[in-house]
């Protein structure tokens, strides 16, 4: 009898084990889902182990995490990061010219990229594929002959997508700007100066704050957009901005992803 016990502890251990093992699978999946992980950039986690363990478990349930890119309505999705790789942080910029017979349709016209030293990575100026009747000159400081031989909408999203994909983008505005090139970007790589809330608070207002305002009360530049707007520039000074509130805004974007 002895024998046959041990038989038959090994076979409940190892069912048990089976079964744990697929719950854990499935916990695995359902994380991925539903918040797209990235646990090895949660300060809150010991990266190095938690990491090896998270790796350990994808080789043992063959866990396929990588998403490819994917269109919806015309958008382009990009993948979010995996791995242990350092992240990519960069500026995001847009520019827009006015199109429709008032010119208060939206057309972009240019898009400007910068990493966190504040190096231009990307700056091209974008072919409208419809007439343009409100170059906005004053503010965006694009003249018709900056479009005349610009690379095509296409292409230039194609470029964009593939420089941001995987990278926390920080910028003002984020959505338009986004909207604008048709793109998504995981909402947990993604840092809004007009959103982030100590903003609102710094400023005492209940609306977003003009990026003019912010770069004014917290870098104490007061020369900044005083004439047409330089996108490289727009990329730029949120990063600066984000330099600063770093460390607490990275810790709320992991306590949202968590809680």
């Amino acid at each position: 009898m002895g024998f046959w016990d041990g038989i038959a502890t090994i076979v409940v251990s190892l069912y048990l084990l089976i079964a744990v093992l697929g719950s854990l699978r499935y916990l695995i999946n359902c994380l991925w889902t539903f918040t797209h992980p990235t646990w090895e950039d949660c300060p809150f986690w010991p990266r190095d182990v938690f990491a090896n363990f998270y790796s350990i478990c994808l080789a043992l349930f063959s866990v396929q995490l990588q998403p490819q890119p994917s269109i919806t309505n015309g958008y382009v999705r990009a993948s979010p990061r995996t791995g242990n790789t350092t992240p990519t942080i960069l500026g995001l910029d847009c520019e827009m010219v006015g199109i429709g017979e008032d010119g208060k349709r939206h057309a972009l016209a240019r898009v400007s990229l910068v990493d966190f030293s504040g190096r231009v990575v990307y700056d091209s100026y974008v072919k409208s594929t419809v007439p343009v009747t409100d170059y906005r000159t004053f503010v965006s400081g694009i003249e018709a002959q900056h479009l005349e031989r610009a690379p095509s909408f296409s292409k230039v999203r194609a470029a964009v997508e593939q420089l941001i994909s995987g990278a926390t983008l920080v910028g003002h505005g984020l959505d338009n700007d986004l909207k604008i090139l048709r793109l998504e970007h995981p909402v947990q790589h993604c840092r809004d100066t007009a959103y982030y809330w100590q903003f609102r608070e710094l400023l005492k207002i209940s609306r977003c704050p003009p990026l003019k305002q912010l770069v004014e009360t917290v870098l104490g530049d007061k020369q900044f957009q005083n004439g047409a707007h330089d996108p490289v520039e727009d990329a730029y000074a949120p990063l600066r901005i984000y330099k600063k509130y770093r460390e607490d805004w990275d810790r709320d974007v992991c306590r949202q992803e968590w809680s």
